[in-house]
């Protein structure tokens, strides 16, 4: 026991609270492998600018792939790979020897025995109920309907107050990504439970459950980066990312415990809707209907919220900033919008489905937000047994894999010479469609058996939001903000995206 404090917690920790202090704002391109301590020093001396370390770090590989040694002792080093036949070989061909791990699930605790953490024939059980719920019969039409109404009836009051309070003060502004937050947590609740909290009233209630998902993903973020024995240390002492952990597991508990009691509530009272997430678990096991597992019901509710809030909110956040950086590409939507939407008799214009499938320039415009910002920038997995990837390297079990979604979206190798710039032509072919990508080239929804079974559903919110907004308002993004991502699971603007509204003419 003496040995491990001395070789693993102890370099760990000086390491962190040195290093992260003093040399925080050091931009390193190549890290070093110091003796001891790895190459954890760089990392956290580079924490601020994490992703764009990475980028760094496998462009400058000639396969796309790179070894990040952690600290000795520790069972902290990672094979960080872009290499789409890598991926393909862990999420496809070779998946049943390729997990999350238990690594995983101790960063994600947060989410219990939820999909999100299980293996197997758990996994199994969890992937045939939640793919019940997002291809049933009806879910399409009942949940496009309701975010059409949601944004009609909550996002369009908002923005035509913001807009009408620009008028008298021409400084007015909104923070779109918190709007957005909002929106999808309101809509994250109603498909977990048939519940809608409301957070876009005139009232704007706290956002404690929308910032506890944020503060959570941010300590998740940091535990990979961390040996475990330093991270758990601050967690029993409640310092730094791990007193926040703390705080947001308990309201996320909490908020989770309030649904599952208010789904036994409403199915006591004959209340029926088998169109939430909640309710498809009760009606698939009588343990669930004794109220015997709420624990478990609980797991799946922050799942969805998790899921379902801020994925789409910082696309969303992303998109409208990059359309502020590049006004020609938002010409180009509008005009595209102009040429395939029917214009409303009250002057007033949203998108039905029919429609919305017709917006290709749309579509490869969020596809490019996707690429360069996608909402998840890295996905873990453990191999199960000695193996060896496409590109020959060899994968421990005591080894995790990154797959760095972020980077795998600025590669020159995978991308072209023009990788950076913000393209949505790269999405078209020649006849005009839209161009597909393999997902274990464009990693955003993840591939494999685990891909991500919202896709569908996600698109069509971020279209009906977006084509709301853009036909029915001028939004001019504040300049000269600091558009600076918080290191996290699911980054968000750090210091949100603000704008100031003001309502379109009609179109003539």
């Amino acid at each position: 026991m003496g040995a491990i404090f001395v070789y693993s917690i102890v370099p760990a920790i000086l390491c962190f609270i040195f290093l992260r202090n003093f040399f925080n704002h050091k931009n390193t391109a190549i890290l070093t492998n110091w003796p001891l301590l790895g190459m954890l020093p760089g990392v956290l001396s580079n924490y601020h600018r994490i992703l764009d370390l990475v980028v760094d770090s496998v462009d400058g590989s000639p396969d796309g792939v790179f070894l990040f040694k952690g600290p000795w002792f520790c069972n902290l080093d990672m094979l960080v790979t872009c290499y789409p036949d890598d991926v393909q070989y862990m999420t496809s061909t070779h998946s049943s020897n390729f997990i999350r791990g238990p690594k995983s699930k101790k960063y994600f605790d947060l989410l219990g025995d939820s999909v999100f953490n299980a293996e197997g024939a758990e996994w199994s059980y969890h992937l045939r109920i939640v793919r019940g719920f997002f291809s049933g019969k009806h879910f399409m039409d009942h949940w496009t309907n309701a975010t059409i109404d949601k944004v009609v009836g909550s996002i369009v009051p908002i923005l035509d107050r913001t807009a009408a309070a620009s008028v008298k003060n021409p400084e007015a502004a909104i923070d779109l990504q918190e709007l957005f937050q909002r929106f999808f947590y309101d809509m994250s609740v109603q498909m977990t439970c048939s519940h809608d909290p409301n957070h876009l009233s005139l009232q704007c209630p706290d956002l404690s459950g929308v910032r506890a998902l944020s503060e959570a993903m941010e300590a998740v973020f940091l535990r990979h980066l961390l040996p475990e024995s330093v991270w758990k240390m601050q967690r029993m002492l409640a310092l730094g990312e791990e007193k926040k952990m703390k705080t947001a597991k308990e309201i996320l508990n909490s908020v989770a415990s309030q649904h599952v009691s208010m789904k036994h509530e409403q199915l006591a009272k004959g209340v029926r809707s088998n169109l939430d997430v909640l309710t498809t678990y009760i009606n698939g096991d009588e343990e669930f209907k004794s109220g015997k597992n709420d624990e478990l019901l609980e797991a799946a509710a922050i799942a969805m919220l998790l899921a379902g809030t801020n994925t789409v909110a910082s696309a969303l956040t992303s998109l409208f900033w990059l359309l502020s950086q590049n006004p020609s590409i938002e010409s180009k939507i509008k005009d595209e919008l102009k040429e395939n939407v029917s214009e409303n008799k009250k002057n007033f214009h949203v998108c039905n489905r029919e429609e919305l499938s017709k917006l290709v320039y749309l579509q490869a415009t969020i596809c490019e937000v996707l690429r360069l910002y996608p909402p998840v920038p890295i996905q873990t997995r453990s191999s199960l047994e000695l193996d060896c990837l496409p590109t020959g390297h060899k994968v421990d079990p005591k080894m995790t894999v990154i797959i760095p979604v972020h980077a795998m979206g600025r590669l020159r190798s995978l991308w072209g010479e023009d990788c950076l710039e913000f393209k949505p032509e790269r999405w078209i072919t020649k006849t005009g469609e839209i161009k597909y990508e393999s997902p274990h080239k464009f990693f955003t929804f993840n591939s494999g058996s685990r891909i991500c079974l919202g896709k569908d559903f996600a698109l069509f919110q971020m279209k009906a939001l977006a084509t709301t907004i853009l036909l029915n308002y001028d939004v001019q993004v504040i300049k000269g903000q600091d558009a600076t991502r918080t290191c996290s699971i699911i980054p968000l603007m750090k210091h949100g995206l603000r704008a100031n509204i003001s309502k379109r003419l009609p179109r003539t």
